[in-house]
């Protein structure tokens, strides 16, 4: 397993996992996913197999939505084993990454290499790529979106692009959420090409990229 595995393995918790913690300890880690993003989790699982030497199970679960009665199917993978856990923890301690923060890890800062992994793995998870037509001449743009609960892990990864000297875009707040924009000018999306396109999992991402 290289380092990038890890980063985006960050970076897909970080967005979409669910850290679950009691007096101070994370007692499980697991991802849960619908059938769109199933790539994200079949790459999700096989890190965490090779990090921990042990087998995942990707469990089924009947999910209902009760805003438009509906039932469907999600896809979940978890650990919950203590000394599993603990040695998840080392493993990403030796690279200065917390998963506990959710904000991008400053071991990234200027690597290029890891700055695309985490990023890849934050966009496999509430990102996406948008194609729209640009509010002051109409021309067509290309942008990533990342969609977060919070502000914090948003402005962390404005800092992750700058000190790769790249775009930062911008943040909009609404009522219960907020999105980072980041303008995809030719010269990141070059970089996103060259980088990015590489670690995202999810296929239809890395189409939109390479439109």
């Amino acid at each position: 397993m290289n380092r990038q595995d890890l980063f985006w393995w960050a970076g897909a918790t970080h967005a979409d996992g669910y850290i679950y913690r009691h007096n101070g300890s994370i007692r499980e880690i697991r991802l849960r996913v619908s059938e769109p993003s199933f790539q994200m989790l079949l790459k999700w699982q096989k890190i965490l197999d090779v990090m921990t030497d042990k087998r995942h199970k990707i469990h089924v679960e009947q999910m209902y939505d009760p805003r438009y009665d509906r039932h469907f199917e999600q896809y979940v993978v978890r650990e919950s084993s203590k000394p599993v856990i603990n040695k998840i923890i080392k493993k990403f301690s030796e690279e200065n990454i917390n998963l506990l923060t959710f904000e991008a890890p400053s071991s990234a800062f200027g690597n290029e290499l890891n700055t695309a992994a985490y990023l890849a793995g934050v966009i496999d998870g509430d990102g996406c790529i948008q194609v729209r037509k640009s509010y002051f001449d109409g021309r067509i743009e290309k942008l990533i979106k990342i969609t977060s609960g919070i502000r914090e892990p948003l402005e962390s990864i404005q800092e992750l692009m700058e000190k790769s000297n790249l775009q930062k875009g911008y943040i909009t707040d609404y009522t219960n959420h907020y999105d980072l924009w980041i303008y995809l000018n030719k010269t990141l999306l070059e970089w996103c090409k060259k980088f990015l396109c590489g670690e995202l999992s999810i296929k239809r991402k890395v189409e939109r990229l390479k439109q």
